[in-house]
């Protein structure tokens, strides 16, 4: 079996939702360290994303190293709004 052929199944595996999938966005940890703090200056920014690794760490979101830098691997799921589900309650009972 060549390698397009595999590619192929592989896409065909993943776009026909055979395997749940979830997106995840993979950002570079003092980019997101410059967004939060805004206009801090380097020496600060090192203390200040220590705090931001704990908080993420605890939103059990995965903080990676690759090729030197520290990035935050953010699932979708935890960005997108959550759907509220409320509680209907009935007060009164009517007899027909």
């Amino acid at each position: 079996m060549s390698e397009a052929e595999i590619w192929r199944r592989i896409r065909d595996a993943l776009s026909g939702e055979i395997i749940a999938c979830q997106k995840i966005y993979e950002v570079p940890l003092t980019s997101l360290g410059y967004l939060v703090w805004g206009d801090v200056d380097y020496d600060d920014l090192k203390g200040l994303n220590r705090q931001l690794a704990h908080v993420l760490k605890k939103r059990r979101i995965k903080i990676v190293r690759k090729h030197g830098r520290r990035y935050a691997l953010i699932p979708e799921r935890l960005l997108a709004p959550r759907k509220r589900k409320m509680k209907l309650e009935i007060s009164e009972v009517w007899r027909w």
